[in-house]
Formats: structure tokens, sequence, C-alpha cells
């Protein structure tokens, strides 16, 4: 089984990856200013729609431009310290690809950054559930302080 058919035509998966994807793999990203979506202020909001691996790159990008940089300063130069371990980062992007449901229409992957943690989330069920249009959080971390290192 591969990317093509017999008539050389992508098969239904493989459509994802393709540039041909408008429309399929949606991503929406935004920042609040407190700690939950209640909160009066929204400080940035952007969407994505296109291919998985554009969309991973697009949310990648997001959450590492917009996160609290840091860094502490020694005898011996800095340390830079990132409010969220980049590999935690892109293990919760690619899980939120990889498990959306993209049959279900008018539904993205929302990624909602507050300031204390950073929530992933994707429409769609568990694998051998009913078809519930539900969207699960996938994956949250909290923001790191000077503490933890």
């Amino acid at each position: 089984m591969g990317f093509f058919d017999n008539n050389r035509f992508l098969r239904n998966g493989s459509i994802l990856f393709s540039d041909k994807a408008k429309g399929l793999a949606t991503v929406q990203c935004s920042i609040f200013k407190g700690i939950n979506r209640g909160d009066d202020r929204i400080i940035s909001i952007s969407k994505f729609d296109g291919s998985i691996l554009e969309g991973i790159k697009f949310a990648m990008d997001f959450i590492i431009s917009r996160e609290n940089h840091t860094f502490i300063k020694s005898d011996f130069g800095r340390r830079n310290i990132d409010a969220y371990p980049t590999r935690s980062i892109l293990e919760g992007v690619v899980n939120a690809f990889a498990h959306c449901d993209y049959s279900l229409t008018g539904t993205q992957i929302q990624i909602d950054m507050f300031s204390n943690r950073l929530e992933i989330s994707s429409p769609g069920s568990f694998y051998l559930h009913d078809k519930i249009q539900t969207t699960y959080i996938l994956f949250q971390i909290s923001y790191l302080s000077d503490a933890t290192h």
C-alpha cells in the first residue's frame, strides 16, 4: 500500500501531507492574558489551514516565538531557559495532528497559551470509540519557573 492508487492519484490519507490539503488540516493558536479562556483579554490569535507538515511547522513556530525565554547570568556566561521544553512541545503538536479526526468538518486543532500553561487539543474521539464530536486536551504543560531548573 503506497501513497498513490492505480490511477496515480493520492490516496485519502496521504492527501493530508500534500500541498493541496487546504481545508483539511486546520490549527488555531491563541494567547490568553490570564489562566482561562474566560479572561477578558486575548493577546493573539493566528490560524493556519494546509498540510499536516506545514501545520506542525506553523504551530511550532507560533509557540516557540511567543513562549517566555529567560536566562540566568553566571560567572561563566548565561544559561537560556525556555518556558517549555522544545521536545515536549513537538511531541504535543505531532500527537494533536496524528490523533485528529479529519472526518469531522468545521473543527480544528487548538493551541492555547495561558499565563501559567500551554494546552494542545485535538477534535475527535479516542480510537475504537463511538464518533462523538468532542475535543480532547491531548497535551498540557505548566510554565517552567526558575525553581525547576
